[in-house]
């Protein structure tokens, strides 16, 4: 059985090829017709068939045939009808052709020489055009949306892209030539129906069509009898024979005088509508920015309606411009997706693609006017002048590509894509302030709380692995109560399902697509409230995990914001290692805080100050009372988190110029510096008491609670004249440590001065 997303595939890769084959196939049917244009415009007459127009710098007017000629015979044969000419002009080669033509009371004979050169610009730029709605197609298809309307863009896409690929057959075999006329025609017919039914929905059904259920439907009808009509018409000029009850000359004035303008006009007048008079801001943001993709498509189709004299003329100039302003709609569409989320549709393509599609747009821009502009001054300069000026305006674009490609790179992001930019920089910002911090809990702190100020989020958390164990335990979170309970804060192997599913993923991972494991991470998450989970990964290591909670009126994460978090979770990942590697020699893994060694030179060095300077100093020995208890009822993780929450508890009740270490075991030892013994005393209550109302939750339910001891030392006990010294000080506090146990534990045991 195929699923959705399967068959959406499918789809999109039969529209792929299709396409393609097209293209190919135009390209092919180009190069073959080529030498056998000679560029003049016949219609069918009463009187025989009519050169209505030239077209410029063609074979037949350089041989001299004029509009309202008469054609006669082709190399003797005569010609009657549009099916005649057809027969003789699929044997035109680049050798001599004799017209006979007749021009007013004169019959003449001219000699035109078929072929032109292979009009690159114009197969490019419409091969762009092409792909474009191709783009835009695919786009809305693999979005998977649900909404009618989403998928009417898709279809209306995939219809102009299939419609413009369809290759001109004007010189192949009859049969082919027709069905891709007829083709083409029903298509353009199909286009016009659903681009009236699109325009009625941009950005929701207008009312008075909803009100009269008739109006869509009857934009059917009239596109199919468009298409209808505009397929009879080639079969008539291809078999010769009517199968209309109408004659083409009346069809003819019918679609170009009434449908087609209707069309044109009909299209922006719905947009403009909505774009004046839609409640809500943002729909008349997308109503108005698609009418700007419209309107030059609008006036390009009601000049070459009014002025097809001039449209012949300047084919060389008009057939790329029609390309370009065909692709000004799906260029418009693209950006109301990105910046008025256009029927709430994300890009699931890179944004590069899209830079690079207007990259080529501006490029082939470049050579078409280039082309044109060097066409016309060849006239005047001559056309030695006209190449050297070429390949300098080329050679300028070369060295000027890559600053003028960033530059406005940077401007669209800047007016495009206000928020996202925004975004950008603040995530460029974060990296590079995260290693001015210092240590790794501060580190965290920050980037927790950054985080959800700018995707804004209902929280943030993050997990960091052990560099031995691989244990994740809680490094920092925004989360206020996250330390009252302890299944908020536990300890998850590096095995945990979750965790192998996220590391093997190695991108931002939605957490619906885990919470199937059962595992230790997705009851850790749950309880979080998390949806989105990001791997901090080094050199295919984990070194920790971002969770991100729910975000503001449930938007959820478009594809560049994962990209963004991916990349900053990398450079993330390096600095919280290149910081614990630092740490590991200096800070304890589990606590945060200084190893013994460390702490014990710090206070050293604030021994050496004090004497310097005549300042006071103490120090304070803490230890967790009956821990062997908390060990040996709750298991060696409980253990390890109930240090770590009274290690952090100590701390907060420290100044930023006060120190903490772990001594030893269940031990920590603090300095306070400039500070006297009974301000210690104040300072070593407030600690107590905060140990003594912890309340900590085990995942079997059941209450965790702890108390400490704590013996105080200052140098201001030791006898006048005597050098203080750190195990002078150590000696002290533990005395009074063990004073305190012996007291009954859970007090403070001050400096005996």
């Amino acid at each position: 059985m195929l699923n959705r997303s399967k068959i959406r595939v499918l789809v999109g890769c039969i529209l792929s090829v299709t396409v393609l084959v097209l293209v190919l196939a135009g390209l092919s049917e180009n190069k073959r017709s080529v030498g056998r244009i000679v560029g003049i415009l016949i219609k069918q007459t009463e009187t025989g068939i009519l050169i209505s127009g030239t077209v410029a710098g063609r074979p037949a007017e350089i041989a001299g045939l004029l509009a309202g000629d008469r054609l006669t015979s082709i190399n003797g044969f005569p010609v009657d009808t549009l099916a005649d000419y057809d027969h003789h002009a699929r044997t035109f080669t680049p050798e001599p052709v004799k017209f006979g033509i007749l021009r007013g009371t004169e019959n003449l004979v001219l000699k035109v020489i078929p072929g032109i050169e292979f009009q690159w610009i114009r197969f490019l730029t419409t091969t762009l055009t092409v792909l474009a709605y191709l783009a835009l197609a695919l786009v809305v298809l693999f979005k998977g949306s649900k909404d009618r309307s989403a998928r009417l863009l898709m279809i209306f896409s995939a219809a102009v892209a299939v419609e413009l690929a369809v290759p001109g057959l004007a010189f192949a075999p009859v049969g082919l030539a027709a069905l891709g006329g007829a083709a083409f025609m029903l298509l353009a017919g199909f286009q016009m129906a659903v681009e009236l039914h699109l325009a009625s929905v941009i950005p929701k059904k207008q009312v008075w069509i909803s009100r009269r259920s008739w109006v869509i439907p009857s934009y059917y009808v009239l596109g199919l009898g468009f298409g209808l009509a505009g397929a009879s018409i080639f079969a008539t000029d291809t078999f010769g024979s009517s199968i209309s009850p109408w004659n083409t000359s009346d069809i003819y004035w019918f679609l170009d005088n009434l449908i087609m303008p209707f069309w044109a006009v009909a299209v922006p007048l719905l947009l403009a509508h909505q774009a004046l008079r839609y409640p809500d801001p943002t729909g008349r943001h997308q109503a108005g920015l698609v009418l700007v993709g419209v309107l030059p498509w609008t006036v390009f189709t009601l000049f070459s309606l009014a002025f097809p004299t001039v449209l012949n003329q300047a084919v060389w100039y008009f057939g790329p411009l029609q390309s370009v302003v065909l692709l000004m709609y799906p260029v418009t569409v693209f950006f109301a997706i990105f910046r008025f989320h256009l029927f709430d549709i994300e890009l699931v393509v890179r944004r590069g693609l899209v830079y690079s599609l207007l990259t080529a747009t501006l490029v082939l821009l470049f050579f078409t006017f280039v082309g044109v502009g060097g066409t016309m001054l060849s006239t005047i300069v001559g056309e030695t002048f006209t190449v050297w000026l070429a390949s300098g305006a080329t050679l300028i674009l070369g060295l000027l590509f890559s600053p003028l490609r960033g530059a406005a790179k940077k401007t669209i992001d800047r007016r495009f894509f206000p928020e996202r930019y925004a975004v950008r920089r603040q995530l460029i910002t974060l990296s590079k302030e995260l290693s001015s911090l210092g240590n790794l809990p501060k580190m965290g702190q920050y980037l927790a709380e950054q985080l959800q100020g700018i995707f804004g989020v209902s929280s943030v958390t993050l997990l960091i692995g052990d560099h031995i164990s691989g244990i994740l335990t809680t490094l920092a979170s925004t989360e206020a109560d996250l330390e009252t309970r302890l299944e908020r804060s536990v300890f998850i192997p590096p095995d945990d399902t979750a965790i192998q599913a996220l590391v093997q993923a190695g991108r931002p991972t939605r957490v619906s697509s885990l919470l199937e494991s059962g595992s230790t991470l997705t009851r850790h998450m749950d309880s979080l409230e998390t949806t989105l989970a990001v791997p901090m990964t080094t050199h295919g290591t984990l070194i920790g995990i971002i969770l991100l909670g729910k975000r503001d009126a449930g938007y959820r994460f478009p594809a560049e914001e994962l990209e963004l978090l991916s990349l900053l979770s990398h450079h993330v990942a390096t600095t919280f290692e290149n910081a614990r590697l630092f740490e590991s020699a200096t800070y304890e893994g589990l606590t945060g805080l200084l190893r013994r060694e460390p702490i014990l030179e710090r206070l050293k060095s604030e021994i050496a100050r004090a004497q310097r300077y005549h300042r006071s100093l103490t120090i304070g020995l803490v230890d967790l009372d009956h821990f062997k208890q908390v060990n040996d009822t709750f298991g060696h993780l409980a253990g390890d988190a109930v240090l770590k929450r009274v290690a952090k508890t100590i701390s907060e009740g420290l100044r930023d110029s006060d120190q903490i270490g772990r001594y030893g075991g269940d031990e920590f030892l603090f300095v306070l510096a400039e500070t006297h013994c009974e301000n210690a005393v104040a300072v070593a209550g407030k600690i107590r008491e905060s140990v003594d109302v912890l309340q900590i939750r085990a995942e079997d339910g059941r209450m965790v609670r702890v108390t400490i001891s704590i013996g105080l030392a200052s140098i201001d006990q030791l006898p006048p004249g005597q050098i203080p010294t750190v195990d002078d000080l150590l000696s002290l506090a533990d005395k009074n440590l063990y004073a305190a146990k012996q007291q009954g534990r859970n007090r403070v045991a001050a400096c005996e001065l």
